[in-house]
C-alpha cells in the first residue's frame, strides 16, 4: 500500500506473484484510515477475511473519500 506522493516512501512495484498493489492517490503518509474509504475497504477485507481484491487498486485522494 502507498500514496503517490509521500515523500517517505516513493510508490512501490509489486514485488512478488499473487499480490496487489493499493495506492491513495495523493500526499498522505499512511493510506489506512486516512479518510479514503477505497483503502480502507481493501485493506480491511485482507485484515478481516484474508480476501485480496481481484486487481490493483487506485484510489482517489483522502480528501474525496477515497473513491
Amino acid at each position: 500500500m502507498t500514496s503517490t506522493k509521500s515523500r517517505v516512501y516513493p510508490l512501490q512495484k509489486k514485488s512478488s506473484s499473487g499480490s496487489v498493489l493499493v495506492t491513495l492517490r495523493g500526499h498522505a503518509h499512511t493510506a489506512y484510515r486516512s479518510g479514503a474509504r477505497c483503502v480502507n475497504e481493501a485493506v480491511d477485507a485482507y485484515l478481516l477475511e484474508g480476501r485480496l481484491p481481484a486487481a490493483d487498486v487506485e484510489c482517489g485522494t483522502a480528501d474525496d473519500g477515497g473513491s
